[in-house]
């Protein structure tokens, strides 16, 4: 699940999608950022309006299988 917002209240779609056992990719603003385990935030944390890391992020993860899981 990609979250590429700019701004969230209380991002529950990245919570709800983790919560089902699924990879999440969100942008580092607040209400997404407080949701990612720390493990996580190196790889899946990526900067707001910066659509290069944002598909780095996406594509470390589809050729990551022990990280998506």
């Amino acid at each position: 699940v990609v979250l590429p917002s700019r701004w969230e209240g209380m991002a529950l779609a990245p919570l709800e999608a983790m919560a089902c056992g699924r990879p999440v990719v969100v942008t580092d603003v607040d209400g997404a950022r407080e949701g990612l385990p720390p493990a996580l935030v190196p790889h899946c944390l990526v900067p707001p309006a910066d659509p290069a890391a944002l598909a780095d992020a996406v594509a470390a993860l589809l050729l990551d299988a022990p990280l998506r899981a």
